[in-house]
């Protein structure tokens, strides 16, 4: 008798004797899709067959497959779907041989039963991690939320564009290769500039992206490399610090929102 996913999942369950609760607990689904499943309403992700097929100790073919399971789990599954099942000693006994039957997972399935706590604990600790981030960025542009709005930033970058930046440059670099005759690696100091009038264009973002965006990381990653190769001699492992760079715009690109405002 050919057989859907459905009525297959259902069947599967209850031959090796377990809840759905159990089976929402394994998958790491609610219960109410495990009802969805076998109720027809809804499919597994293609994702998750295999993990369902190792489950019950079956290949995703066999899961797949149109082929009715034997009579005896089949006989169990109708008596389960008669009214008052659980009340009566013949079915009770029938789910009493589902659950004596040999147990022939494979250990990929035994992994998955672990117990319900271990679980539990995988959850919250993912939880408290996304607190944790939240809090990270709520913290750094709560800041701009209690002490600044989009006009106060864009008056504070039209100063800083006013302000002649280079020109003090120039001249703390003059006094330093004068006075303390340190032209190498002071020179490194002009690298401030760039850096500067990327701040100063990031303070007129409308959104957090944007502003990570403009902000000169590059730039610092590069004075950093070139202070500590010039001034401890330390060029490798140092570059590992480039690393840095596509980590933190794949960070931005993909984890910020783009919300309006900080």
């Amino acid at each position: 008798m050919a057989m859907s996913l459905s009525d297959k999942m259902a069947l599967l369950r209850l031959q090796n004797g377990y809840s759905k609760q159990q089976i929402a607990d394994r998958l790491q689904v609610t219960e109410d899709t495990v009802t969805a499943w076998e109720s027809g309403a809804a499919a597994p992700d293609l994702a998750l067959l295999p993990k369902i097929a190792a489950f019950y100790g079956i290949t995703v073919d066999e899961l797949l497959s149109a082929d009715a399971p034997k009579a005896a789990a089949q006989q169990t599954y109708q008596q389960s779907a008669q009214p008052h099942a659980y009340g009566q000693p013949q079915q009770q006994a029938s789910y009493q041989q589902a659950w004596q039957q040999p147990n022939q997972q494979t250990s990929q399935q035994q992994s998955w039963q672990q117990p319900n706590q271990q679980t539990a604990q995988q959850q919250a600790h993912r939880q408290q991690t996304q607190r944790v981030a939240d809090g990270i960025f709520k913290g750094v542009f709560g800041l701009f939320d209690k002490f600044t709005t989009l006009s106060n930033r864009r008056n504070t970058a039209r100063l800083m564009f006013i302000f002649p930046f280079p020109l003090l440059i120039v001249a703390a670099y003059i006094f330093v290769g004068t006075v303390m005759h340190l032209w190498h690696p002071t020179w490194i100091m002009f690298l401030l500039i760039p850096c500067y009038y990327m701040i100063a264009a990031a303070l007129r973002a409308r959104s957090q992206k944007a502003f990570l965006f403009i902000m000169p990381v590059p730039i610092v990653i590069v004075m950093l490399f070139l202070l500590i190769g010039f001034g401890l001699h330390i060029w490798h492992p140092t570059w590992i610090l480039f690393l840095l760079i596509p980590v933190y715009y794949w960070f931005v690109a993909f984890f910020v929102k783009s919300r309006r405002g900080f």
